[in-house]
């Protein structure tokens, strides 16, 4: 699996990344090491 380095993005840009409607952060930790993930939520 290829490995990918974290950068910034600024921050006014990254609406055109996410999808459209309501977005949720989830943001775990894990010994220490912290990740931001954008779940795909559905309608019921």
């Amino acid at each position: 699996m290829k490995a990918y380095k974290k950068r910034d993005f600024p921050v006014a840009d990254i609406r055109r990344f996410l999808e459209p409607g309501p977005v949720v952060l989830v943001s775990p930790v894990h010994k220490g090491e912290r990740n931001i993930m954008t779940p795909k939520l559905r309608a019921a």
